[in-house]
C-alpha cells in the first residue's frame, strides 16, 4: 500500500456514506495514517455509518433559514446579496431538515458553522497532528480528497468552500497540497429513483451550476478573469468575509455519472457507492497510486502550460473475483441447516407432537395429563438410543464415564451426587463446631455409674453439650448451604485450568473436564434433566428424614419421667438416693443408663440432622438453579436453535443465489453460480469431519448459557451485548466457518478457481487457458470510466496480487497482462484481478452531459445544460425557482462565463447584438435623473424601466450599458424578442418592399448610427480603458456585420444570394457614410481607421468567399438614396 497520509473528507449524505466505506475497507495498521471526517447536516446518520463524533463536523441547526438571517453576525454581513430570500417556503425550511437541493441554505449553513468556531475544532486538531506522521514531515505529500455529490443539498453547497478552507490551512503552514475531488453527478440520484419528479431538473441543474462555478474559479486563476467577466465572491474560513476567490481549489476533479464510457450502467444505487468506494481507495491506498501520481504529475504539466482548464477526469474499475468469504459463509450455514436440523430439535419435535395430540384429545373431551417435559424428553432420549440411533447412542455415552476398557461407567450425573455429597460430609465434619463436639459420642458412662452427684453433674454436663451442639447447628446449617451452593454454583466462570479441583459443580462434568469433551448441547440438556429429577427425589427423601429428625431432636427434651428435663430427672433421683428415700437409691443408676442411652441417640440424631439438612440446602438451591437454567437457558436455547435452523436456512438458500442475481456490470464473479457452489460444498463435506465440526464451540455455548445465568442472578444485563439468538448462532456458525477454513479445501487464488470452475464445467483441460483468457478480457472490456465522455486519453492498469502470477506461466502473465500495466502487490487480494482505468487531462465541457451541443456534427446538447438552461430561463422569467448557484446573482454573464466555450461566446454576442439592437431601434435610451444620465428601457407598450447593474442606476455611458446588460436577462431577451417580432412582420407585410423594413430604417436620420456609437464607446471608456474601448468596438462592429449578412441573405434567399451579398456590402458602406462622427473625425486616429478597415475586410471576404466579381471601390460612396435605388432596381 501507499504510504503516504491521506486526508479524506465527505461531505453530504452521499460522501459520508463513501468516505465510510472507504475507511472500513482500511487495514487496522494503515489508519494511523489516515484522517477521515465528513460533513454532514444529520450527526445521526453518519453515526450509523461507524464514525465517531469528533470524525463529525454537523452543518445543521434547529434554527430556521429565517432565524438564521435574522442572527447579528449573519445580518452584518453581504448575505443578502446572494441568498434567495424570496420564497416563504426557503425561510421556513429548518437546517436540521437538510439543504433540500437548494445550494444556498447549504453555503448559509456553513457560514453560520464558521461563526461558531467551536465547530471546526475536530477537524483543525486533526490537521494541526496530521502532517507528523511517525516523527516525519510528510506534509508535501499529504493526498487530500473530497467526496461529495453536486446534486444539491449539503456537499454541492460546500465544495468549494472546504477545498479552499485547507488550501489555505497548508499554505499557512508553508506547505503545498494537492487536493482531488471526486464528484457523484445528479444522474446516478436520478436514474435510480433517489430524486425524481420535479426536482429532477433542480438537481441537475445543480450539478452543472456547480462545475460552472468551478470552471469559472479555474479561468480566474488563470488570469482569465478579466476577458470573462469572473466575479466570484466566497468566505470559507472563520472570521472572514466574502472575497473574490483567487485560489484554485482543486487541482483535479474525478467526475462518476450514471453511465459509463460505453453507455453502461450499474443497476442500483449502492452499486454506484461501490464502484466510486472502490475507485477512491486504488487511487489513495493501493500501489496503482504510485502510478495515479505519476500520470498526475504529467497531467498537471500539460494543464499548466495550455489554458488551466483540464483538470477533469474519471475513473472506473472492474474486478474478477473468487468470492471466497461468502463461498465460505455458504457452506458454513449450509453444514449448519442441514447437521443440526436433522437430529438437534428431533426430541423436542416429538414431545411437541405429543402435547398436540393431548390438546387435540381435550378437545374431544378426553383428558390426559400433559407430561412434564424435563421427563419425557429424556424417556424419548432413551427410546432413540433403544432404536438404535447412532447421533443419540453417541450422545448417550458423553453422558456416562468410560472405563479403561471402553466401556460405560458410571452416569456422569451420579458421580456429580456423590461428588456434591462429599463435598457436603467434608465441610460439615470439618467444621469448627462439629470438631469441638465430635468427641463426644454420648456422656461418661464411669461418672453416670460412680455416685449420685457424680450422675447428676455428668447429666447437666452433657445437657450444656447437646444445647451448644443444637445451636452450632442451627446457626450453622444456613451458612454451609450457602457457602457450599456458592461454591457449586460460583457467579463466575472458571478457568478451565482450575476447574478440575471442583468435581461437585455440575460445570465439571458438563464440560468435560475429565475426559477433555464438553457435552453436546442435547446431552447437557440431558444431564440437567436428569439431575432435576434425581434432586427432586433426593429432597424429597431428605425432608422427610430431615423432619423426622427434627421432631425427635425437639422431643428429645420430654423424653424423660413425665414430660421433665434430663437434668430435672436427675436431680431428684439424686436427692431421693439419701434418708428416708434410700431404700430407692438404686433408680438412679437405672436413670444413668436410660440417660446414656438418649442422650447418645441425641448426639447421633443431631450430627446426622446437621449433615442432611445441609444436603437438603444444597440440593434445593441446586433445584432452583437448575430450573433456572433449564427454563432460562436451556429451553430459550432450544427455541432459539429452532429459528437459528430456519435462519441458517434461508441465508445459505440467499447466498446460493447472491451471485446470479447481482446486477452490478463491473464485477465478474468464479465459482460463484448455485450450482457450481452445490458442486464446490459436495467436494468439501466428504472431504471434513462435518460431525465433530462443533465439538469445540460446545464448551462455549455451555458457558454463554452458564454466564447469562450469571447475570440473571447478579441483575446485570448490560453485559449482555448480543440477544441470545444472535450469540448462539454466531458461535455454531463460527465453529463450521473455523473447520472450513481451516482445511483450505476452498481456498484458491483467482487462477486456480478459474481452473477449478472449468473443471466443474465439465470442460476438457485443453480449454482452460482459453476459459483463462475469456475471463480476464470480460474483465477488461468492462472497467470503464463512468461518464459519458469519448476520445479521452486513459490510464489502464491491472491490480495483482504476487500469488497470482506465481500460478502463471511468463508466456502466459504476458498474454493475460500487458507489462507495463501491471502492477503487483500483496495489498491486492489473491481471490481477485483488478482492472483499473481512468482518463484524464479533459475539460468539464468534455463531457456529453455538461455540453453545449454542436449541431454542426449533429451532436445534441447534455441533459446537465438543458436542465440548467431550462432553470436559468426561469429565472430570467421571474418565473418559480430557486437558482441552481451558491448565489442569486451568479447566473448572470457578468459573474461568470458558461462552461462551454462556444456557449460563452454564444453569451457575449447575445448582449453585444441586442446592445446594439436596443441603441438602434430606440429601446434603450438615456434619461435624466437629478443632475446625471442613466439609461433607461422602453418596453413594447411604452413603459420605462431604469436599467440597474444590482441595485446601481447606469450611468449613461456606452461601455457601462454593455456591461449593466449582462445582468439584466430579461432585458435582452425581450430586445430579442422585439427586433424578431418586427423582422417576421416586416418579412411578412414587406416581402417585396426592402426599403420599408425597419433594419433599412436604421440608415435614415433620426436612427442612431452604429458608427456614432463605436467611435462615442472609445470615449466613453476614458484614458485608462481605451485600449479595451478600441477592441471591444471592433468586435461589436464585427457582430453588426454579421447581422447585416444574415438579414439580406435571408430576405433574398439563396437563389439570389449575389443580390443579397451586394446589398450587405453597400449597407455597412452607407451606414459608415452616414455617421457624421465618422465624417468629421481624424481619419489617421488609429480605431477609426480600424472601423472603416473591419468593414472593408468584411466586405471583400464576402466577396472572396462568393467569388463575386464585385468591386468595393464602386461602393466606397454608398449612401442611402443609391442603396434604395439599387434594391428597387434589383426587384
Amino acid at each position: 500500500m501507499g504510504n503516504k497520509p491521506v486526508l479524506l473528507l465527505g461531505l453530504g449524505g452521499a460522501g459520508c456514506e463513501i468516505a465510510s466505506r472507504i475507511y472500513k475497507e482500511l487495514p487496522e495498521s494503515e489508519r494511523k495514517r489516515v484522517v477521515v471526517h465528513t460533513f454532514d447536516t444529520n450527526i445521526n446518520d453518519i453515526l450509523k455509518l461507524g464514525l465517531k463524533n469528533s470524525d463529525i463536523t454537523v452543518t445543521s441547526s434547529e434554527y430556521t433559514v429565517e432565524q438564521c438571517l435574522l442572527d447579528e453576525k449573519i445580518r452584518r454581513s453581504n448575505v443578502t446579496e446572494w441568498f434567495p430570500n424570496e420564497s416563504p417556503t426557503i425561510l421556513r425550511t429548518k437546517f436540521s431538515d437538510g439543504a433540500g437541493q437548494i445550494r444556498a441554505i447549504s453555503r448559509l449553513a456553513y457560514m453560520q458553522v464558521m461563526g461558531n468556531p467551536e465547530k471546526l475544532m475536530d477537524l483543525e486538531k486533526k490537521l494541526q497532528t496530521f502532517s507528523q506522521v511517525d516523527g516525519l514531515d510528510y506534509a508535501n505529500d499529504v493526498r487530500v480528497m473530497i467526496v461529495c455529490s453536486i446534486a444539491g443539498g449539503t456537499g454541492s453547497g460546500i465544495f468549494l468552500q472546504t477545498a479552499l478552507y485547507l488550501k489555505d490551512y497548508f499554505k499557512s503552514k508553508g506547505k503545498n497540497v494537492t487536493i482531488r475531488g471526486s464528484f457523484v453527478l445528479p444522474d446516478i440520484f436520478v436514474k435510480n429513483n433517489i430524486i425524481n419528479g420535479v426536482n429532477t431538473i433542480n438537481v441537475r441543474a445543480n450539478g452543472y451550476a456547480c462545475l460552472k462555478e468551478l470552471d469559472a474559479i479555474i479561468k480566474s486563476t488563470m488570469g482569465q478573469d478579466d476577458e470573462n467577466n469572473i466575479n466570484i465572491q466566497l468566505a470559507y474560513k472563520p472570521g472572514m468575509a466574502d472575497e473574490k476567490v483567487t485560489t484554485n481549489p482543486y487541482d483535479f476533479v474525478f467526475l462518476y455519472d450514471y453511465e459509463n464510457l460505453d453507455g453502461q450502467h450499474l443497476g442500483e444505487y449502492q452499486h454506484y457507492l461501490d464502484q466510486i468506494s472502490k475507485v477512491i481507495y486504488l487511487q489513495l491506498f493501493s500501489d496503482i497510486a504510485r502510478e495515479t501520481d505519476s500520470d498526475e504529475i504529467n497531467t498537471l504539466r500539460n494543464i499548466v502550460e495550455n489554458d488551466g482548464r483540464a483538470r477533469y477526469a474519471s475513473a472506473g474499475v472492474s474486478t474478477l473475483i473468487y468470492p471466497y468469504k461468502d463461498i465460505v459463509d455458504y457452506s458454513s450455514y449450509r453444514i449448519a441447516s442441514e447437521n443440526i436440523g436433522k437430529n438437534w430439535l428431533k426430541l423436542d419435535d416429538l414431545y411437541r407432537h405429543e402435547v398436540e395430540e393431548i390438546e387435540n384429545y381435550k378437545k374431544q373431551g378426553i383428558f390426559r395429563e400433559v407430561p412434564k417435559k424435563y421427563i419425557r424428553i429424556n424417556e424419548l432420549f432413551e427410546n432413540e438410543i433403544k432404536n438404535n440411533n447412532v447421533f443419540f447412542k453417541h450422545l448417550e455415552r458423553s453422558l456416562y464415564e468410560i472405563n479403561a476398557e471402553g466401556e460405560l461407567g458410571d452416569k456422569k450425573v451420579k458421580l456429580l451426587i456423590e461428588n456434591i455429597n462429599k463435598r457436603v460430609e467434608d465441610d460439615v465434619t470439618e467444621s469448627k463446631e462439629y470438631k469441638e463436639f465430635s468427641r463426644y459420642s454420648g456422656p461418661q458412662v464411669e461418672r453416670l455409674n460412680s455416685k449420685p452427684d457424680e450422675m447428676k453433674n455428668e447429666v447437666e454436663n452433657f445437657e450444656t453439650i447437646l444445647i451448644r451442639f443444637k445451636k452450632a447447628v442451627n446457626n450453622g446449617i444456613e451458612d454451609k448451604k450457602s457457602i457450599i451452593s456458592s461454591d457449586i454454583l460460583p457467579l463466575h466462570l472458571i478457568e478451565p485450568k482450575d476447574m478440575a479441583k471442583f468435581p461437585y459443580q455440575p460445570m465439571y462434568w458438563i464440560l468435560g473436564v475429565k475426559d477433555g469433551q464438553a457435552l453436546h448441547p442435547i446431552a447437557s440438556r440431558s444431564f440437567l434433566y436428569e439431575l432435576k429429577t434425581i434432586l427432586l427425589e433426593k429432597i424429597g427423601i431428605l425432608s422427610e428424614e430431615t423432619s423426622d429428625l427434627y421432631s425427635s431432636i425437639e422431643r428429645y427434651n420430654k423424653d424423660f419421667e413425665q414430660g421433665r428435663s434430663a437434668s430435672e430427672v436427675a436431680s431428684e433421683k439424686v436427692n431421693n438416693s439419701s434418708g428416708f428415700f434410700s431404700m430407692f437409691k438404686k433408680d438412679w443408676k437405672v436413670f444413668g443408663n436410660e440417660y446414656n442411652e438418649k442422650a447418645s441417640k441425641q448426639m447421633k440424631r443431631l450430627k446426622n440432622y446437621y449433615e442432611k439438612k445441609v444436603l437438603l440446602g444444597v440440593y434445593e438451591e441446586l433445584r432452583k438453579s437448575v430450573d433456572d437454567i433449564i427454563e432460562n437457558d436451556e429451553e430459550r436455547f432450544f427455541t432459539a436453535l429452532n429459528e437459528i435452523i430456519t435462519d441458517f436456512s434461508q441465508k445459505y438458500d440467499s447466498l446460493s443465489k447472491m451471485h446470479e442475481e447481482k446486477t452490478d456490470v463491473t464485477k465478474v464473479f468464479v465459482l460463484a453460480t448455485k450450482e457450481l457452489k452445490d458442486k464446490l460444498y459436495q467436494s468439501l463435506v466428504i472431504n471434513i469431519n462435518v460431525e465433530d465440526a462443533l465439538n469445540t464451540s460446545y464448551g462455549d455455548i455451555i458457558c454463554e448459557k452458564y454466564n447469562r445465568f450469571i447475570v440473571r442472578k447478579k441483575n446485570e444485563y448490560s453485559r449482555q451485548s448480543q440477544n441470545i439468538k444472535d450469540s448462539y448462532k454466531n458461535r455454531i456458525l463460527d465453529s463450521y466457518r473455523n473447520k472450513i477454513v481451516n482445511s483450505q479445501i476452498l481456498d484458491m487464488n483467482i487462477i486456480e478457481a478459474l481452473r477449478k470452475e472449468n473443471e466443474l464445467l465439465g470442460n476438457d483441460y485443453s480449454s482452460q487457458r482459453e476459459f483463462i483468457e475469456q475471463q480476464v478480457r470480460n474483465t477488461k472490456n468492462r472497467a470503464k470510466p463512468f461518464a459519458l465522455k469519448s476520445g479521452a486519453n486513459e490510464l489502464n492498469l491491472w491490480g495483482l496480487n504476487p500469488e497470482i502470477l506465481e500460478t502463471l506461466s511468463d508466456e502466459e502473465a504476458k498474454e493475460l497482462f500487458e507489462n507495463k500495466a501491471m502492477v503487483k502487490s500483496n495489498g491486492f487480494s489473491k481471490y481477485e484481478i483488478i482492472r483499473y482505468v481512468s482518463m484524464h487531462g479533459l475539460k468539464a465541457q468534455d463531457f456529453d452531459k455538461f455540453s453545449s451541443g454542436d449541431y454542426s456534427i449533429n451532436k445534441e446538447p447534455g441533459d446537465y445544460f438543458l436542465a440548467y438552461k431550462e432553470s436559468v430561463d426561469k429565472l430570467t422569467k421571474n418565473e418559480k425557482t430557486v437558482t441552481p448557484h451558491l448565489d442569486k446573482r451568479w447566473h448572470l454573464i457578468n459573474y461568470m462565463p458558461d462552461i462551454n466555450d462556444g456557449q460563452a461566446a454564444q453569451d457575449k454576442r447575445k448582449i453585444t447584438v441586442q446592445f446594439i439592437n436596443g441603441l438602434l431601434y430606440g429601446f434603450i435610451i438615456s434619461r435624466k435623473k437629478e443632475d446625471r444620465s442613466i439609461w433607461v428601457f422602453k418596453d413594447k407598450y411604452g413603459n420605462v424601466q431604469e436599467i440597474k447593474n444590482g441595485d446601481r442606476d447606469l450611468e449613461a455611458k456606452y461601455p457601462v450599458l454593455l456591461t449593466g446588460l449582462g445582468s439584466n436577462p430579461f432585458i435582452i431577451d425581450s430586445i430579442k424578442n422585439r427586433v424578431a417580432e418586427m423582422k417576421n412582420r416586416d418579412f411578412d407585410v414587406f416581402s417585396r418592399e426592402l426599403e420599408k423594413h425597419e433594419f433599412m430604417c436604421l440608415l435614415t436620420k433620426g436612427h442612431p448610427n452604429l458608427i456614432d456609437i463605436l467611435i462615442e464607446y472609445v470615449n466613453d471608456c476614458g484614458r485608462s480603458k481605451e485600449a479595451e474601448g478600441k477592441i471591444k468596438i471592433i468586435e461589436i462592429l464585427d457582430n453588426f456585420l454579421d447581422e447585416v449578412v444574415e438579414y439580406m441573405t435571408n430576405y433574398y434567399g439563396s437563389s439570389r444570394k449575389r443580390t443579397a451579398l451586394e446589398v450587405a456590402i453597400k449597407y455597412m458602406y452607407t451606414m459608415l457614410n452616414s455617421s457624421d462622427k465618422y465624417e468629421k473625425s481624424d481619419k489617421e486616429v488609429d480605431y477609426i481607421q480600424e472601423i472603416s478597415a473591419k468593414i472593408e475586410t468584411k466586405c471583400r471576404s464576402v466577396i472572396e468567399e462568393n467569388r463575386l466579381d464585385i468591386s468595393l471601390d464602386l461602393n466606397k460612396d454608398m449612401n442611402y438614396e443609391k442603396l434604395i435605388e439599387f434594391i428597387n432596381n434589383r426587384d
